[in-house]
């Protein structure tokens, strides 16, 4: 197909050159062959005699559209050097410094702006952008580029070198951001980061600048940066007065950020009225309420007809929260305590809510009163992992403090239970009185008869009796675990064990709680203890034998139990 093609000679139309035709077959069959073939070409049509140009390939893959004359200094003009691919980018400048000069016209000010180059890749560089900008809603703007010659490379020696450039008609007080960036520049894709230096000047005063006169209009006035305080919800502004020119009424702009920067997305206008003392003073003050969480920005202008607005102060307003959140476990409850607000924020309850985490999510929420020491308690709940959150009072509260608890039953151990049988005598029945004494009855016969009357009522005869004696430590943590009685199940069959609740001992200074049962049936029998819920876990069985005691009677198992 090649042969076929090549020796094919066609006609070319006038604007069509039989070497592009050549590259654009290649494009086709080859296309690295067809790029380099493509880039020579460039250059030979750039490269004329007597004419500066640079050349190469855009992403177009056109090279007329960066075959351009090489740039001179003066204004920014767009740069081709990230489409070269022979460039390379240069990192930026460095030790940027601006200092004012006298000699600009009609009273406005000027500066002389010098930086040295970087040492980095020096031999690329091939000019440097200066872009000074009015950090002010005018937001005035001035570019400059300084190209170095067509033939001009600089070693690492010429780092030392210091470039300067100075810009005029540059207003009186008033507060501009100076860039400075390295030519080629960094692409996009790579991070510019490095590729420039910026700097924020404000410019002198007019009693400062030879020959500046202040005009005597409001509208004319650039007011300061205002000062802005935020408690909770309450936004307030500190401004200066504009007393040199009488004006007692002013506007104040409420905004979000916007991208563009200085102009933000106004929200709302307030007009400030001021007494006739107030606008004598240097400062006047407003709040503002209920303004919601997230980000603003506050400007202010005098109220006159088409008037300067200060520069955006940016802000975020953040809704109370406690700063020291303690959630513990008492039993099956949870407790939350926090120190409430100061005075200043003007709240009298908030919200306090637990949420279960597991599936299904269940919330329970209190509204609570703040007092210099809040506590709030949730009460019966099942063992599992709660969320406690804290936010003042609003649906749309920001931010929430949140802490995480796992609720847990106190589960034994089973080397922390003890169980002994203990053998004890015991008197059962008791005799019948014998009655009067007879009369005829001697006075022997009657002594008799008073030592048995004695011996009945002391208690009849004794028995051997087994007792079963439980006996575990008291749950640690204590106020983690403070129950107020124990299950304690016995029985043969570990299926089907009796219950039996115990309450806990009396006072706080007691370590350990002991369970006596009594007519325990004789053989194997099992244990066991748990938390005072009968969907509590129990601890593990603990066996033990009880052997028949040595008396005539079989005991009778009644299901007693003391502490």
């Amino acid at each position: 197909n090649f042969v076929r093609i090549k020796s094919y000679k066609p006609v070319f139309p006038v604007f069509v050159r039989p070497k592009m035709f050549q590259v654009l077959l290649l494009l086709l069959l080859d296309p690295v062959l067809a790029r380099d073939s493509r880039l020579d070409y460039c250059k030979t049509s750039c490269s004329q005699p007597g004419t500066n140009r640079i050349c190469g390939l855009g992403t177009s893959g056109n090279c007329t559209e960066i075959c351009l004359r090489y740039p001179t200094s003066g204004e920014c003009t767009t740069w081709p050097f990230d489409m070269l691919p022979e460039y390379e980018s240069v990192p930026g400048p460095r030790n940027l410094a601006v200092t004012p000069v006298d000699g600009s016209p009609s009273g406005q000010d000027a500066i002389s702006i010098t930086w040295q180059p970087s040492g980095d890749a020096i031999r690329c560089l091939k000019g440097f952008q200066v872009h000074v900008i009015e950090m002010s809603p005018v937001a005035s703007s001035t570019c400059h580029q300084i190209i170095l010659g067509f033939d001009v490379t600089l070693s690492h020696e010429d780092n030392q070198k210091r470039f300067s450039h100075i810009v005029r008609n540059l207003r009186p007080e008033t507060t501009y951001t100076i860039t400075v960036r390295s030519l080629p520049t960094r692409r996009t894709s790579e991070g510019d980061d490095d590729s420039f230096l910026k700097e924020t000047y404000r410019t002198r005063s007019c009693e400062s600048i030879p020959g500046c006169k202040r005009k005597v209009s409001p509208s004319n006035w650039n007011p300061p940066q205002p000062k802005v305080t935020t408690v909770g919800r309450r936004v307030t502004i500190r401004a200066r007065t504009a007393r040199q020119f009488n004006i007692r009424s002013y506007n104040l702009f409420l905004g979000k950020p916007s991208r563009r920067d200085p102009y933000p997305d106004v929200i709302s206008v307030v007009h400030k009225r001021l007494s006739l003392k107030e606008s004598k003073k240097k400062y006047f003050q407003h709040t503002f309420s209920d303004v919601q969480p997230g980000q603003h920005t506050l400007q202010y202008s005098v109220d006159a007809r088409d008037p300067y607005r200060s520069y955006p102060v940016q802000f975020t307003v953040r809704d109370w929260i406690p700063g020291d959140l303690r959630v513990q476990q008492s039993a099956r409850n949870v407790t939350v305590q926090f120190e409430g607000p100061t005075a200043e924020y003007n709240l009298s309850t908030c919200n306090v809510s637990l949420t279960r985490k597991s599936y299904p999510e269940r919330t329970w929420t209190q509204s609570t009163a703040l007092v210099p020491n809040v506590t709030t308690i949730f009460t019966d709940l099942k063992p599992d992992i709660y969320g406690v959150k804290v936010s003042s009072p609003y649906p749309d509260a920001s931010p929430v403090v949140e802490k995480i608890i796992e609720l847990k039953d106190w589960v034994p151990k089973r080397q922390d239970i003890t169980v002994k049988v203990k053998t004890v005598k015991v008197r059962v029945g008791r005799g019948r009185s014998s009655g009067h004494s007879s009369g005829r009855a001697s006075g022997r016969a009657s002594g008799k008869s008073r030592r048995r009357n004695s011996k009945n009522r002391s208690g009849g005869r004794k028995k051997e009796e087994r007792r079963v004696r439980l006996t575990f430590a008291r749950p640690e943590p204590r106020l983690k675990y403070d129950y107020s009685g124990f299950y304690v199940y016995f029985g043969k069959d570990p299926a089907s064990l009796e219950r039996q609740e115990v309450a806990r001992p009396e006072g706080e200074n007691w370590n350990n709680v002991t369970v006596v049962m009594k007519g325990v049936p004789n053989g194997v029998q099992f244990f066991q203890v748990s938390a005072p819920y009968e969907d509590a876990l129990r601890s593990e069985l603990v066996m033990v034998r009880v052997r028949r005691p040595r008396g005539k009677n079989k005991n009778r198992h009644h299901g007693g139990a003391q502490t």
